[in-house]
């Protein structure tokens, strides 16, 4: 509390001394020349803490959870079964008979037949065709252009939020 008539403080950062529009004395919180050093920020009423700005992180980076960038995401040997699977929500494959195609699916994508697909294989190329919002066929060829693998006939796929 200050006395009315005594402006016989010092206010040393982060706060500062200042005076309202009636001239009262006031103390202040300096937010532009101050470092915030804290060891925990968490949200009051919200959902979390929103950061309005760039953030730029100098040293490690830690944290509990992150959502995944993929929508379904996975690793597949020639025969059509998986192997590792990344993502928010299962895929499924299943290899034609008798080609190196692949069916695949996976829950309804929220942008509908416009997703984005990655695909990765140690065969000559690969196409998908088909795709509607809840999977894509995808073929796999060798250098001869024949249903035939050159590789080992495996593949990874990822399908992007």
């Amino acid at each position: 509390m200050f006395i009315r008539d005594s402006n016989s403080f010092t206010a040393v950062l982060p706060l500062m001394k200042g005076f309202n529009a009636s001239g009262d004395a006031e103390l202040k919180v300096d937010y532009l020349n101050t470092t915030l050093e804290t060891d925990w920020i968490r949200a009051r009423t919200a959902e979390g803490v929103t950061i309005d700005d760039d953030l730029f992180v100098d040293g490690h980076l830690s944290y509990t959870s992150i959502d995944s960038p993929y929508w379904a995401a996975c690793n597949c040997i020639a025969d059509g079964t998986i192997s590792h699977q990344k993502g928010e929500h299962g895929i499924g494959i299943v290899k034609r008979s008798g080609d190196t195609a692949y069916d695949v699916a996976f829950p309804a994508h929220p942008e509908g037949n416009r997703y984005m697909v990655l695909i990765s294989s140690n065969e000559c190329h690969f196409f998908d065709r088909g795709e509607i919002s809840t999977g894509l066929i995808l073929y796999l060829r060798g250098s001869t252009n024949l249903s035939s693998a050159q590789g080992d006939g495996g593949f990874s796929i990822a399908i992007l939020k």
